[in-house]
C-alpha cells in the first residue's frame, strides 16, 4: 500500500483517531493492495450497474491491527433527482457531506444538481456535524438526511434530522433515536421541508 502511495482517511470512527496513527497500523499489517482489489471485483460482481464503489478498512486502534477489509458499491434511490430538484425550486441549499471520496462525490453532484462548493468529501461523523453547525448559522432551518450511524451526531444537530430506512436493512436503534423523523421513501423530505419553510 505504501509503494502504490494510497493514502488513507478517516470516514467514521468510535472516537478520535488521526489518519496518521490509521496509516502507521494499516502499514504494520500484512496487507496487500490485492486484499482491496479482490473486495472490489466481488462487489462489483454480486452489484452490477452501481453508482459508486468505495473501499475501506476496520481497524482495530487497541490491538493495532486491521481486521478487515470492506467495500460498499450502490445506487441512487429512483426519486433522488425529482426530490433535490423540488428543494431546489423551494429555495433550499443543496449539500452533501460524505464520507466518500471527491472522485465519487463530483460525479454524483453533477447527476444530482448539487453544486460542486456544496460538497464536503472524507467526512467524518465529526466532520458531518461540524458542517450541520455551520450550516446552522447561515440559514434559518437546517435539514440532515442520513442513513447511518456516521451521520448521528449531525442529524441530532440539524433542526430536522431526516433518518431514511429506503435502503432496506435495519438500522440501529440508536441511530433511529437520533433523528427526528424516519422515512421510508427519500421523496418525503419535501413534505418535511415544506413544513419547515411554512413554520
Amino acid at each position: 500500500m505504501e509503494k502504490e502511495h494510497v493514502e488513507l482517511d478517516v470516514s467514521c470512527s468510535n472516537g478520535e483517531v488521526s489518519p496518521s496513527e490509521i496509516s502507521k497500523i494499516v502499514q504494520q499489517s500484512d496487507l496487500v493492495l490485492g486484499d482491496v482489489q479482490e473486495v472490489f471485483c466481488r462487489v462489483k460482481t454480486r452489484c452490477p450497474n452501481i453508482f459508486y464503489l468505495a473501499c475501506g478498512f476496520i481497524v482495530d486502534v487497541v490491538e493495532q491491527s486491521v481486521t478487515y477489509v470492506v467495500s460498499t458499491g450502490g445506487r441512487l434511490y429512483p426519486e433522488s433527482k425529482d426530490t433535490l430538484q423540488a428543494l431546489h425550486q423551494r429555495g433550499a441549499g443543496l449539500y452533501i457531506a460524505s464520507g466518500d471520496s471527491m472522485k465519487n462525490l463530483s460525479r454524483l453532484s453533477r447527476c444530482i444538481g448539487v453544486p460542486i462548493d456544496g460538497v464536503f468529501d472524507i467526512a467524518s461523523t465529526f466532520d458531518k456535524e461540524r458542517i450541520v453547525k455551520d450550516l446552522k448559522k447561515q440559514y434559518d432551518k437546517v435539514i440532515m438526511v442520513g442513513d447511518g450511524m456516521n451521520d448521528m451526531l449531525a442529524l441530532r444537530s440539524a433542526d430536522i434530522g431526516i433518518l431514511t430506512v429506503q435502503q432496506g436493512d435495519s438500522r440501529p436503534s440508536r441511530l433511529q433515536e437520533s433523528a427526528d423523523v424516519v422515512v421510508g421513501n427519500i421523496s418525503e423530505v419535501v413534505r418535511f421541508a415544506d413544513e419547515a419553510i411554512s413554520s
